[in-house]
């Protein structure tokens, strides 16, 4: 009697990871990298800088004319453990909407979600407006709660969103 076995089963990468969540991790992963290596080569004012200027600083965009950082602080990670799990919250969420909605529609919710969710941060309550923000989960979040909002039967909407009643 001869040995069976299973039979093989393929595993397309493809289906993976979808085309805009590849883009925005791939630019996430880049700067971190960026940041990293400022961190390592240069003295410590070369990072504040790095975060002042491209770091959401709430007082930057307007009275500063610092227009880029809206869009510039998403693509910044406070370490190591803090980009990873905004990629795997990236992938999870993401992955799903760009499938359902497509590219072009996933990247514009990302583009108008992302600066948005910077200025809903809790430092402006504070009265810290020259401080820059750059672990803002802004990347990850417009997939996060779009997906929350749109899938009434999954598990990720029990909290709708990141706060449970």
């Amino acid at each position: 009697m001869s040995p069976t076995f299973a039979p093989r089963v393929g595993f397309d990468w493809r289906g993976f990871i979808t085309p805009a969540v590849k883009l925005l991790v791939l630019i996430c992963a880049g700067v971190f990298l960026v940041q990293t290596l400022v961190a390592i080569l240069f003295p410590p004012y070369a990072t504040a800088w790095l975060n002042h200027w491209f770091g959401l600083v709430p007082l930057g965009p307007i009275p500063g004319l610092r227009l880029w950082q809206p869009v510039t602080y998403i693509f910044l990670h406070g370490g190591l453990w803090h980009l990873l799990i905004n990629m795997l919250m990236l992938w999870m969420f993401g992955r799903e909407l760009e499938l359902v909605w497509g590219k072009k529609r996933f990247l514009n919710s990302a583009a108008m979600g992302a600066p948005a969710g910077g200025h809903s941060d809790d430092r402006c309550l504070r009265g810290d407006f020259w401080n820059p923000d750059c672990e803002c989960d802004s990347v990850s979040r417009p997939p996060h709660l779009a997906f929350s909002a749109s899938a009434d039967n999954s598990n990720a909407a029990v909290c709708r969103g990141y706060g449970c009643n």
